[in-house]
């Protein structure tokens, strides 16, 4: 295919907007693992300015046009919460598509480096959509994606290397069978009675008369464990709310569990049903058919994904964390799931690696970050 006469289009009518949300149905059209993503979520992030993220951020779009058809997309971000977090003259780029073509992403890359560096941007670095608290990350070898996960074809990260971009950091997701209990090293389950026993710790599902509270419980251990996490900056609480409004949508209370240690909460844990084959059935969207539908229809589904446990620094060496997860185990197997997912946990942290496979999980995929100093 010639690429000299590749155009890029500042995206900014409704039918240049329509043109870049349509675009992966056509690089996915023949891919067995792709899940049409939620495209009412990126419509009011990107281009209604509906979405909280807005609050604190800048999003500018891009189409790469090729003999009359779009071939790619992307679009730069500048957050400024990260800013001035960090005061690192960093910026990203996200929502990244296109077709098999160097010359497309290159010119796609520099669209978004030129814009970033004439707001002071001095590095770019992705692909976050639209940050490190939603899908974010090239996915290294194309695998059948969870819920919220990224997904992408293999030639992606090439693509990316033709561009100057270098590889900056790594998270991995594991996957184990919920059956697990049944064959986990004994010393696990004896380690874990004993530190419950010994703290007086008490586990519980989230409450279904009190979800947004006990969410909003799990996002304050989420803000005050992550921070040194790379790249992490604390949600905001207009974003939290929002997330909360979603959550309270899809949550089920038995993938959730508080600890407390006289009762104040130390660590908490949140595990999502895997809800891609009705996004995929439906095209993207959950409640195409209405909620009854739906309710039977996630009856069906039988794996999901741990977004994250988290515990207080304080009790970190305490065991809680493995704890929370054999809480939840029994609950998955009455629900009757098959799998769990647990993401992400970065390439630096090798002692929940090692912990992972010593439960008996499997390395399941990997997501790469991205980025290069702009001149």
């Amino acid at each position: 295919m010639n690429d000299s006469h590749i155009t890029i289009e500042l995206v900014t009518s409704e039918t240049q907007q329509e043109k870049y949300l349509q675009l992966p149905w056509s690089i996915y059209r023949d891919d067995q693992y792709w899940v049409p993503p939620q495209i009412d979520f990126q419509r009011d992030l990107l281009f209604l300015n509906k979405h909280p993220f807005n609050d604190h951020a800048v999003c500018q779009s891009w189409l790469a046009i090729r003999q009359g058809q779009v071939v790619g997309r992307i679009t730069a971000i500048v957050n400024q919460l990260h800013l001035q977090q960090n005061s690192d003259e960093t910026a990203f780029f996200g929502f990244f598509e296109s077709v098999n073509s160097s010359e497309v992403a290159r010119r796609l890359i520099d669209a978004a480096a030129n814009w970033l560096g004439q707001q002071g941007i001095r590095r770019i670095r992705g692909p976050v959509n639209p940050s490190i608290h939603y899908e974010a990350g090239l996915l290294m070898r194309p695998c059948e994606p969870f819920f919220t996960s990224t997904y992408n074809h293999a030639y992606y990260p090439d693509l990316l290397v033709s561009c100057g971009l270098t590889r900056c950091h790594t998270m991995h997701s594991y996957c184990m069978p919920i059956d697990i209990l049944d064959h986990l090293d004994p010393k696990i389950l004896r380690t874990t009675r004993q530190v419950v026993e010994r703290f007086e710790i008490r586990f519980r599902h989230f409450a279904a008369d009190q979800f947004a509270t006990d969410l909003r419980t799990y996002f304050d251990l989420y803000n005050k464990t992550l921070s040194s996490m790379w790249s992490f900056t604390p949600l905001p609480d207009r974003e939290i709310e929002h997330e909360i409004s979603w959550l309270q949508k899809i949550i089920v209370p038995e993938l959730s569990v508080i600890a407390d240690v006289d009762n104040t909460p130390v660590g908490a844990a949140l595990g999502i049903l895997d809800y891609n084959p009705i996004l995929r059935n439906n095209n993207g969207q959950l409640f195409k058919h209405g909620d009854d539908r739906f309710q039977r229809d996630r009856a069906k589904i039988k794996q999901c994904r741990m977004f994250s446990a988290h515990v207080l620094p304080q009790y970190e060496r305490w065991g809680i964390g493995p704890a929370m997860m054999m809480f939840i185990l029994p609950a998955c197997l009455k629900l009757g799931l098959e799998f769990v997912e647990t993401s992400w946990i970065e390439s630096t942290n090798l002692i929940s690696q090692k912990t992972m496979l010593r439960a008996g999980g499997k390395a399941r995929a990997e997501y790469a970050f991205y980025e290069k100093l702009l001149a």
